[in-house]
């Protein structure tokens, strides 16, 4: 843990840092932390960490485990926590008082989803934002 060097980017430091490794950002209104999974730790002793190999090896799963439910104490049913897609807006939020606490994560890899797809697992949730978004719905004509 360490925290982010003044006037450098979050969004592009995150990017940089979690290139091979599980990492994330934790931002309070006067700063922001960098957290990087040591190398050879162990996340599978927590027994909130999904079962399966796939879902173990994602951001995702290893930030919601060992962050948010083990750090701040808060989990996915906690009415407090909100998701928010943008990491720049995340960022505003708690630098205006619309949060306590934002955790900023690295976006979910398409074949990390493959991957979980071939092992046969479901995706944790939130993890699967991805833009742009296929329009759905239902339009009905009369027929004359």
């Amino acid at each position: 843990m360490q925290p982010l060097a003044a006037g450098r980017d979050p969004v592009t430091a995150l990017a940089s840092l979690g290139r091979d490794r599980t990492a994330c950002l934790v931002a309070d209104p006067s700063r922001v932390l960098v957290l990087l999974l040591k190398p050879g730790a162990l996340p599978d002793r927590l027994p909130s960490l999904a079962q399966s190999t796939a879902v173990r090896e994602l951001d995702v799963a290893r930030i919601e485990s060992l962050v948010v439910k083990e750090i701040l104490g808060a989990g996915t049913s906690t009415p407090i926590v909100r998701y928010v897609a943008d990491a720049k807006e995340a960022l505003r939020q708690v630098q205006h008082g619309g949060a306590a606490v934002s955790v900023l994560l690295n976006p979910t890899r398409v074949e990390q989803v493959f991957a979980v797809a071939d092992a046969g697992d479901v995706m944790p949730p939130k993890s699967t934002y991805f833009i742009p978004k296929v329009p759905s719905g239902l339009v009905l004509r009369p027929v004359s």
